[in-house]
């Protein structure tokens, strides 16, 4: 089967991406992948894989540069697409949005009798009202719902990351011919290697590890590490990610405070970042309640029960379908004392603290990536 890949981000910062290239690759296809340029990651060298990457750094300033930046990327994905697919006959192409308007790239690949798998790894929908809100007369979400349903139109298989995100398409009236959930599991190859954890060292290390904006909730898990300082001064917080807010989280480590207790190491790569988990007591999902994240459920919380580290997570909709209070310990969300009282009565509570991570990593071997990733090549070699 030879597959082209259409990426809405650089091939390092998806790690959605990055599982189903492996996987395809382990299996002996063959894939093209169009994605955007990394400044910091390159990629891999994977059998049969070839990348075409395109040189835009996404800065997500406003709306206008939203537009710009990608309108001119899918130009590129629109015309790179259609010559690929007329020429290198591509059994199946798939894109990842969204943006949903990015389909737009699978229009000519389609006439040329190409199978067209939509991977839905975000709700446009969702994360426009959350950036932006309802206004009176902004045309832009009823646009983004024309792309919606122009994505189920092209779509032959439509795959989602949880049920959440295929219910919210659904229950807009978009008309789906196939649909696979294949959930963003952490990939044990990277997350699941036998490595002993450090010793305790009586300090309290918590981790955060996510991308870098309000509806993440970065500025709770700093304000929660400085609320346990005050009764706790070994306390630590590691953070990870990068995003549109991450001058102002700079800003905020310039605090006599956080210096003391933060250190902010920016984005890495996964295995870096399986590195940082094995060394956290405590994993920090801090995320605001919005429109996106009451259907979400976290790549993170993946990553941090594959390694058996207990989570503090704000309580929201999905994830806590998926994750009941056996093993995950929830807070208010967007309250960081609530979740500072929590990681102190858990540093207080070891056998509390090693039950709910063990429980966490039973639930998320059920939900392996072994099996879904069984899932994703059956449904895409049955498409082809």
């Amino acid at each position: 089967m030879k597959v082209l890949m259409v990426l809405n981000k650089a091939y390092a910062q998806d790690p959605r991406a990055q599982r189903a290239v492996t996987a395809l690759s382990d299996k002996g296809h063959r894939v093209d992948v169009i994605c955007f340029a990394d400044p910091k990651y390159k990629e891999p060298d994977l059998p049969g894989v070839r990348w075409q990457r395109i040189p835009i750094i996404r800065s997500r300033r406003n709306r206008l540069t939203y537009v710009v930046e990608y309108a001119f990327y899918f130009l590129y994905c629109f015309f790179a697409g259609a010559w690929q697919t007329a020429f290198g006959r591509h059994d199946v192409m798939q894109v990842f949005v969204m943006p949903e308007a990015l389909s737009i790239v699978t229009l000519l690949p389609k006439l040329w009798g190409t199978r067209i798998v939509i991977d839905w790894m975000d709700l446009g929908y969702e994360v426009y009202l959350t950036k932006y809100g309802r206004r009176s007369g902004d045309l832009f979400p009823g646009l983004i719902h024309l792309f919606e349903k122009l994505t189920g139109k092209v779509a032959d298989l439509a795959i989602f990351p949880n049920e959440g995100f295929h219910k919210a398409v659904v229950d807009r009236g978009i008309k789906l011919k196939r649909v696979a959930i294949v959930m963003n599991s952490a990939d044990e190859a990277i997350f699941e290697q036998e490595q002993e954890r450090p010793a305790p060292t009586g300090a309290i290390r918590l981790l955060y590890n996510g991308f870098i904006d309000a509806r993440n909730g970065w500025d709770v898990a700093i304000d929660a590490a400085e609320a346990v300082a005050r009764t706790c001064p070994d306390v630590s917080l590691t953070m990870l990610g990068e995003g549109p807010e991450q001058s102002q989280l700079e800003q905020r480590l310039e605090s006599p405070d956080a210096q003391a207790h933060v250190h902010y190491a920016g984005r890495v790569p996964l295995d870096e970042m399986a590195a940082c988990i094995r060394q956290a007591d405590i994993g920090l999902i801090t995320t605001r309640k919005t429109p996106m994240t009451e259907r979400n459920v976290p790549t993170r919380i993946f990553e941090f029960g594959a390694l058996r580290t207990p989570v503090v997570a704000a309580d929201l909709g999905e994830l806590h379908s998926y994750f009941d209070d056996t093993c995950v310990a929830y807070c208010e969300v967007g309250n960081p004392e609530a979740f500072a009282n929590c990681i102190g009565e858990l540093m207080q509570d070891e056998t509390r603290r090693t039950r709910l991570a063990e429980n966490l990593y039973e639930r998320c071997r059920e939900l392996s990536w072994a099996t879904f990733r069984q899932v994703y090549l059956e449904q895409m070699e049955a498409l082809a």
